[in-house]
């Protein structure tokens, strides 16, 4: 006997690791109420089989193995593969999302800080901040695609878990380069003058301006380092 069958089956996916997912599905095919002696199954993959590939998946059709339990009945396993193409993910929201919070980094901790014009430094300054919050806001187009497009799960697919880090490592350095400005401030404030007129301030922990800035400089190269270093990480995690 010779059977023809349109089969739909459902596949539970692990979308962990979305969209660099591939799912492996098997398809299951016996005959339960016949003993070996009564019927035999034979079932085969022909060679010219046609697997469709999809703009979103590949698809594989990588082979055919069996399973015999307690005798009664044989039992066939059509192993399908199916791997995701990640390219309109990669290139719509993980590289515009790492380039974006570089550029953010860029402009938070080697920008014209200190410039010796407080009012200025205190422009720049708020351009900084403004920079880093118009970085959170615009973030939140790339929550809203994949709020539209990621199927609901009890996990947050890695993708998902790559935007909200970035998000919050943007909150972290705008938090940072602020206390680090409001702690320079307070040094500042309580410096006095050395002695008339060599425009030299020193606090009363001897420190002058300009070892003040020199240690401000350095506090921002090493948080900058930090910084690019955990961005740097997130992106090698993703992929």
């Amino acid at each position: 006997m010779q059977k023809y069958m349109d089969v739909t089956f459902a596949c539970n996916f692990d979308t962990f690791r979305f969209p660099f997912d591939v799912q492996y599905c098997m398809y299951c095919l016996t005959l339960p109420f016949y003993t070996s002696e009564e019927l035999v199954l034979n079932t085969t993959i022909d060679e010219d089989i046609f697997v469709q590939d999809t703009s979103e998946w590949a698809l594989e059709l990588t082979g055919l193995s069996n399973n015999s339990f307690h005798e009664q009945a044989d039992f066939f396993y059509f192993n399908i593969t199916m791997t995701r193409r990640p390219a309109f993910w990669v290139t719509l929201v993980i590289i515009p999302t790492f380039l974006l919070v570089t550029v953010v980094l860029l402009g938070l901790f080697c920008g014209s800080i200190h410039e010796p014009i407080e009012n200025v430094r205190g422009f720049l300054k708020m351009l900084q901040v403004s920079l880093g919050l118009a970085t959170m806001m615009s973030m939140t187009v790339n929550v809203g695609i994949l709020n539209e497009s990621l199927a609901k799960s009890q996990t947050l697919p890695i993708i998902g878990w790559f935007v909200l880090w970035e998000i919050v490592l943007i909150t972290i350095a705008v938090i940072s380069v602020l206390i680090l400005d409001q702690t320079k401030r307070r040094l500042m404030k309580y410096a006095n003058p050395t002695s008339p007129g060599d425009g030299l301030l020193e606090n009363r922990k001897g420190l002058s301006a300009k070892v003040i800035n020199q240690h401000c400089s350095t506090a921002y190269v090493l948080l900058f380092v930090i910084f690019l270093v955990l961005h740097a990480a997130s992106l090698t995690l993703v992929l």
